[in-house]
């Protein structure tokens, strides 16, 4: 069985890896290049250190120059690969606090305006205010 690249087209991300007895059909959104065992080892070696993103085709072929035959698939215009990552801005998450807090005391049964303040720096004012809610 033959292990290919599955790369998203439009982005050229690579999505992953398949193995199959058969070559896969390209379509415009999927695109499927053979895998050597080198060309494996060096994407799981950068899935290892950016586990957090997807490695875009042109880091594959600065690595691997199998890749890289691959891609210009005998053509004779010069490919040069680009380190070039965009990603988009990740939103930041909003935390609701009064939903926390209220989680917080339904965990704690026992817990006092002391355990609040400790735990949300919410003063024992306020904490009293959440226990006669929430409690």
């Amino acid at each position: 069985m033959a292990s290919y690249f599955h790369i998203n087209s439009p982005s050229n991300l690579i999505v992953g890896v398949i193995a199959s007895s058969y070559t896969p059909t390209d379509t415009k959104v999927d695109r499927f290049i053979l895998a050597t065992d080198k060309a494996l080892d060096k994407y799981y070696k950068w899935l290892k250190t950016n586990s957090e993103v997807l490695p875009d085709l042109g880091e594959l072929m600065i690595m691997s120059p199998t890749v890289h035959d691959a891609v210009i698939d005998g053509r004779s215009a010069k490919v040069t690969p680009q380190r070039i990552s965009y990603r988009a801005p990740q939103p930041e998450r909003v935390i609701d606090r009064a939903a926390s807090i209220a989680k917080f005391i339904a965990d704690n049964p026992g817990c006092d305006e002391h355990e609040l303040h400790h735990e949300f720096n919410c003063g024992l004012v306020a904490g009293r205010q959440y226990l006669a809610q929430y409690a």
